[in-house]
């Protein structure tokens, strides 16, 4: 898995939350389902 994991650029995995809002100054914007934008589970739209 290595160059697979920890990068993000095509043909890598990911997992990634697209939010409204900024999760380092309020954490409870990953805890609101309206604030989640878009998902990435191992590279896949979910």
């Amino acid at each position: 898995m290595s160059g697979e994991i920890g990068t993000l650029r095509t043909g890598a995995v990911a997992d990634l939350v697209v939010v409204d809002g900024d999760p380092l100054t309020d954490v409870t914007t990953l805890a609101d389902p309206t604030r989640i934008r878009h998902a990435v589970q191992s590279g896949l739209s979910v």
